[in-house]
């Protein structure tokens, strides 16, 4: 079983970022263990995604009951101290619904497609909001990412951006991942002449612990099509970041 998801792994790392068909799965092109472990939904790059009530089947919420507590008594508490006690219960719920996003094999199915008028320019969506849980720590980082995709035959509804870029969040993640996943699963979906996507967040894991820098922010792009041209991608980038200061320079003159 192993050598077969190896030979698909290898057959999908080889191709190039203009080539659809090589590309399908292009976010394994990483090659690890891990990758291919927790991001499984990179597989199904098509088709129908679940019911968000999916995930209570598959989530064991009496396993995080009993693994809260253990960690509470691991750090010297009392979980049987009164304002602990539904302390394990509300963490079970909790991750259900920051993981619920595992119930969604296929978020590329999120997008409803649409045919494209004749001569679309560039769709740009920005500023959309997402929060999702670092793998490595299990501690927060939240942000907002922007999208760009030049159409070709095909389009979809604005706010179904917003929600693929929700379902690729809502579980263990690594900014990377998130930022490579999202620009797959349109490059494949909606095939348009290029996609981009750029994604700025701030890591608890960097400053609330460890080496503690507030303020700091980590950006990541993914670039396809005629967006994966470096001389593109600063051009997009200059339209998201004029449009984002143009608005707030005029906010504050109004205000």
């Amino acid at each position: 079983m192993e050598d077969r998801e190896s030979s698909k792994l290898d057959h999908y790392s080889s191709g190039t970022l203009e080539d659809r068909e090589s590309s399908k799965l292009d976010h394994y092109s990483s090659g690890t263990l891990e990758d291919r472990e927790s991001s499984k939904l990179d597989h199904y790059s098509s088709g129908r995604a679940c019911s968000a009530r999916g995930n209570e089947k598959n989530m064991d919420k009496q396993k995080i009951k009993k693994a809260v507590k253990m960690i509470l008594e691991a750090i010297g508490e009392n979980p049987d101290r009164q304002s602990l006690r539904k302390t394990p219960s509300r963490v079970a719920e909790m991750y259900e619904e920051l993981f619920s996003g595992l119930s969604f094999p296929a978020p590329g199915g999120l997008l409803k497609v649409l045919p494209a008028e004749k001569n679309e320019g560039t769709v740009i969506v920005r500023n959309i909001p997402f929060y999702s849980m670092c793998e490595h720590h299990l501690l927060p980082f939240f942000g907002k990412a922007h999208i760009a995709y030049m159409p070709y035959k095909k389009v979809a509804g604005l706010s179904k951006f917003a929600r693929l870029v929700d379902v690729i969040a809502a579980r263990p993640q690594v900014q990377e991942r998130i930022t490579r996943q999202i620009a797959s699963f349109i490059w494949e979906s909606l095939q348009p002449r290029g996609i981009f996507v750029l994604i700025e967040a701030t890591h608890f894991c960097m400053t609330m612990r460890g080496i503690k820098k507030d303020g700091s922010s980590v950006v990541t792009t993914c670039g396809k099509g005629i967006f994966a041209n470096k001389k593109t991608q600063s051009g997009i980038i200059s339209l998201m970041v004029h449009a984002t200061y143009y608005k707030n320079d005029k906010s504050n003159k109004m205000g």
